[in-house]
């Protein structure tokens, strides 16, 4: 019998993770479909809609598609923010799905799970430079949360649509709480592959700090600044005094 060769020993060193990135990717096919049908739906032609949209070759191509559709009848029945909300939640799972499925998995028994997005390393015009970054279980398993819950605010809002569209009396899904955005992974800085030489562990480790930096800096210009207790009497002043 021949002996065949693991597509990826990490697959079988954290198998439980490894799953979860399958399903992550997987629930990016049903996440899609269900946008393209709010969007047949939404102009009452959805059987030529979903023909239409599943002969576009790119996921991209069928969610820019199915929102121009989504977008006029969901103003009149005001529901745009919302509608942009489900969007915007869409967009994030299909980054995940795409990162997942076009990138290369690294693994280590003490350090973990570590992948990199070839496509991103294919940017760099005169080298291929992996830029490892580190997952775990408690992380993928919020990804996957987070897909569930734009799965549930897709159908909700279709809901929504219906209702105030006279077409549906009540909702079949209540719309899910409000859930923060996951990290895409873990910090960089704290997690260096150990596989790495000495020279690409300094760069890995030089450029997370970096990106580290930066991230904290703009978090802190998007942060408004609280005023002091001095500064809020003064502007309390400055109030009273420019009234009639």
């Amino acid at each position: 019998m021949v002996n065949l060769m693991k597509i990826n020993p990490a697959f079988h060193h954290f198998p439980e993770e490894m799953a979860t990135v399958g399903r992550i990717i997987v629930s990016a096919a049903e996440l899609e479909y269900h946008y393209c049908l709010m969007a047949g739906n939404a102009i009452n032609m959805w059987l030529p809609v979903l023909k239409a949209m599943y002969r576009l070759r790119t996921t991209s191509g069928r969610i820019d598609a199915s929102e121009i559709l989504l977008t006029e009848p969901y103003r009149k029945v005001n529901l745009p923010s919302d509608l942009q909300e489900a969007t915007d939640a869409l967009r994030f799972c299909m980054s995940m799905r795409n990162t997942y499925a076009h990138c290369q998995w690294g693994a280590d028994t003490r350090e973990g799970l570590f992948f990199s997005d070839l496509e991103k390393a294919a940017e760099k015009r005169e080298s291929f430079e992996y830029d490892w970054k580190h997952t775990d279980a408690s992380l993928l398993t919020a990804q996957e949360t987070y897909c569930e819950h734009t799965l549930t605010l897709l159908s909700w809002l279709k809901d929504q649509f219906l209702i105030r569209s006279s077409q549906l009396k009540d909702h079949r899904v209540p719309k899910p709480t409000a859930m923060p955005l996951p990290r895409m992974h873990n910090p960089k800085s704290q997690h260096v592959p150990p596989w790495l030489s000495t020279e690409y562990q300094s760069r890995h480790l030089e450029r997370a700090l970096k990106s580290e930096k930066s991230s904290r800096s703009l978090r802190r210009k998007r942060t408004p600044k609280k005023q002091s207790a001095k500064q809020k009497r003064m502007s309390a002043l400055k109030k009273r005094g420019s009234s009639p």
